[in-house]
């Protein structure tokens, strides 16, 4: 049986040992009324007063049924028992698509964290919201980000604000264990049951099959896999970032990569620098296909060569060097 003691031990120990948070700071606690992000509210709380930290609550109601009106009340209330800033976030529209609610609840995030002066920004999820974010992004064809993405820690403004997961090797089956000891009410968004929704159907369709009949304890081995991943993958950024540094010449503002260079390295880092030396440029982000493509023709390439990418840009290849040019104009 998990105790909610011992839990709060690891994850006091995981704060120090990963540098995710330090005393006196300024935190800002995302909660919807659910289990994980209860949990978080008051494992934070129990850590507070030896962290010296001064915490805020933010909860978004996307307005889509009573339920999300009833856990931000909820949430509200919580937040005034206990005494801390509250900030609340209503849905200015109605959101059919969960990435699009995600990308105006962290944007909602880092404004009030902007405005309040919070430096992090805390969110409950964990080692299996961590494993549904592996499939899903596997069966869109991702490529090693996209698989590791949930990180315990990463900068969102300048470096000024990070969102931190403290969560993330503690098994949600862990939690609902704790919380039959700890009777704490919940709100329960309903949308979270639907099977209409890709990501719920990881959740309660493809991984309670995975865990029956292949591993039950699928949910720690895939989380363990996702950070042995990104581990590996921070170091071949580091590397990629080093090598595409002696190669990226700057003439008259345009930055020119050296083919030359590039064809002699293995195929696997090849990828890389193309896609850093774009991206770095570029708003936009680029498949695995518009990568494959420039790396195949960098290598075969005769004659100049154009390449129209999204968002109107547009790659030069010549024997040379590789120029992403400015966006087309019509």
């Amino acid at each position: 049986m998990y105790n909610f003691i011992n839990l709060i031990d690891r994850i006091d120990h995981i704060l120090v040992e990963r540098k995710l948070l330090l005393s006196k700071q300024k935190i800002l606690i995302a909660v919807s009324g659910g289990q994980d992000s209860i949990f978080l509210l008051n494992l934070l709380l129990q850590l507070r007063f030896h962290w010296e930290w001064e915490i805020g609550i933010v909860n978004c109601d996307h307005m889509w049924n009573e339920f999300s009106q009833t856990a931000s009340l909820y949430v509200s209330q919580l937040a005034c028992q206990m005494n801390l800033n509250y900030y609340q976030c209503i849905s200015p529209s109605f959101y059919r698509k969960e990435e699009k609610a995600r990308r105006w609840r962290y944007k909602l995030f880092q404004r009030i964290a902007y405005l309040h002066d919070y430096t992090i920004i805390i969110t409950a999820h964990t080692a299996s919201d961590r494993v549904e974010t592996l499939f899903y992004n596997l069966f869109k064809g991702s490529g090693l980000h996209g698989l590791h993405s949930l990180t315990w820690k990463r900068q969102i403004y300048k470096n000024r604000i990070h969102l931190v997961r403290p969560l993330l090797s503690t098994t949600r089956a862990e939690l609902s264990q704790i919380f039959k000891q700890i009777p704490i009410p919940l709100y329960l968004d309903s949308t979270n049951l639907n099977v209409k929704i890709y990501r719920n159907r990881i959740r309660y369709q493809l991984l309670p099959y995975l865990r029956l009949f292949f591993n039950r304890n699928l949910d720690r081995s895939i989380a363990q896999f996702a950070e042995i991943l990104h581990s590996e993958s921070l170091f071949l950024e580091t590397l990629t970032q080093i090598l595409r540094n002696k190669i990226e010449i700057i003439n008259k503002n345009q930055r020119i990569l050296d083919i030359q260079f590039i064809r002699v390295i293995p195929f696997g880092i090849q990828r890389r620098i193309i896609k850093q030396f774009l991206e770095y440029q570029s708003i936009y982000s680029f498949d695995f296909c518009h990568i494959e493509k420039i790396r195949i023709i960098s290598n075969i390439i005769i004659y100049k060569s154009d390449i129209y990418l999204p968002g109107g840009n547009r790659l030069t290849i010549s024997k040379k060097y590789i120029l992403l040019c400015s966006k087309i104009s019509f």
